[in-house]
């Protein structure tokens, strides 16, 4: 690591220390005399291309990592085979549970990020292949289900199959206008000072789709409690949130948006169950996922009335 730092006007580094968040990088806290940094190793050096783009276009009091450029004037700086990136530390807060005035919070700060975006059109370098492409995920997900429909591994998880393919269809989203999204709005991808949101960070999922794409999967994320229980009030704030600041979207979609987002997460842990996921997840760990996902789905659809 302080080979990689070397390449970097940091000053004297004092300490490092790996931080255990995020699985898509490895990440480490590096301390100087007078300042903090983030360095990381790039696990997927194809998706992290966008974020210099978005920084130059951002105005906003919630915050977004700032990358810094090596001696040599380079974002990204590879060692021994490995790329990596360093950027300005934010301070925040752990925040262990989600209150409904978070929720509110969050749903103001993702409306900030789309109103920030609103007019992004640059052509991104490296966007996940049909991530949040919901028919896409399903049609691979009938051709799993064709591969391993005879093994006594799919009897387990047969039920979750057929609920997912059957209520997916009530679901998808009519043709609508597209913007750069954030495409992981999970809780975990805003930080916090004060029980209030100052940053949003882990833009490798940069997009372009509706906003409700992202509205639905932050409510996925946002309005379940510990046990996977649907949270109306969670949801219901996190959606006052949104609106507050921008109504530029079909309220009545909401509710569809985030059941479709629910049901294609599904069908990938379901997929991953039965391929592996690029998370190295045991089969144990991602039946788990499956089962909750589908509780809080079937609790959301009973209390949404879908």
């Amino acid at each position: 690591m302080l080979e990689v730092l070397a390449n970097y006007e940091l000053g004297e580094i004092k300490e490092i220390k790996k931080v255990y968040s995020g699985i898509m990088n490895d990440t480490y806290l590096v301390k100087t005399e007078d300042n903090k940094f983030i360095l990381q190793k790039i696990r997927d050096k194809r998706i992290t291309r966008d974020h210099n783009s978005l920084e130059s276009i951002w105005d906003s009091e919630i915050k977004i990592p700032n990358q810094i450029l090596s001696r040599n004037g380079n974002l990204f700086h590879k060692h021994q085979g490995n790329t990596y990136r360093v950027m300005h530390h934010i301070e925040n807060d752990d925040l262990d549970t989600l209150t409904y005035e978070v929720c509110f919070n969050l749903g103001e700060s993702l409306a900030e990020f789309h109103i920030q975006t609103k007019d992004f059109k640059e052509k991104l370098a490296y966007s996940i292949p049909n991530f949040h492409n919901t028919r896409a995920v399903i049609d691979r997900l009938n051709r799993i289900k064709m591969r391993f429909e005879n093994s006594e591994k799919w009897n387990s998880v047969s039920k979750y199959y057929d609920t997912i393919v059957k209520d997916v269809e009530d679901f998808y989203l009519p043709n609508l206008s597209r913007q750069l999204i954030h495409g992981d709005p999970k809780w975990q991808n805003f930080l916090y000072t004060d029980k209030k949101v100052n940053a949003i960070i882990d833009f490798e999922t940069l997009m372009y789709g509706n906003e409700l794409i992202d509205i639905g999967d932050g409510l996925r994320s946002w309005s379940k409690d510990e046990d996977y229980n649907f949270d109306k009030i969670k949801f219901e704030s996190s959606v006052a949130g949104y609106l507050s600041k921008n109504k530029n979207i079909d309220e009545s979609l909401i509710p569809q948006a985030t059941a479709l987002i629910t049901l294609e997460l599904s069908a990938r842990f379901l997929t991953d169950y039965f391929i592996g996921s690029e998370f190295k997840l045991s089969d144990s760990e991602l039946f788990d996922k499956l089962k909750n996902q589908m509780k809080f789905y079937e609790d959301m659809k009973s209390q949404l009335k879908l």
